[in-house]
């Protein structure tokens, strides 16, 4: 019984990590493309403030909240080069990867 729930917990925890690095996906995807999904995002969602700032509200969509509750995990890993070019710095390249996102959460 107690392995039963060691491997429940360990699936648990997997997932949230999962969902962390997914959200942090979205999120730098948000910030570097421009793309019909991200800009419509920025528009709704972010508006007049920064993509680190934007408020969440009850009614805003699932994963305009996801985003949002990963930004300060982001915020860690992101800056911007001499051409205001966003940058990964948890990868070594400066490129976002699922991976590096993973191996921060």
């Amino acid at each position: 019984m107690l392995c039963a729930n060691q491997n429940l917990k360990g699936e648990l925890v997997l997932e949230v990590y999962l969902a962390w690095a997914a959200g942090i996906k979205r999120l730098w995807n948000c910030c570097t493309s421009e793309s019909i999904w991200a800009n419509w995002m920025k528009n709704h969602y972010i508006k007049d403030f920064s993509t680190w700032e934007a408020p969440i509200h009850p009614i805003d969509s699932f994963i305009w909240k996801d985003m949002a509750h990963v930004r300060q995990i982001a915020l860690l890993h992101k800056y911007q080069d001499e051409s205001r070019k966003w940058l990964w710095n948890a990868s070594p390249n400066g490129q976002f990867s699922l991976t590096s996102a993973w191996n921060i959460v």
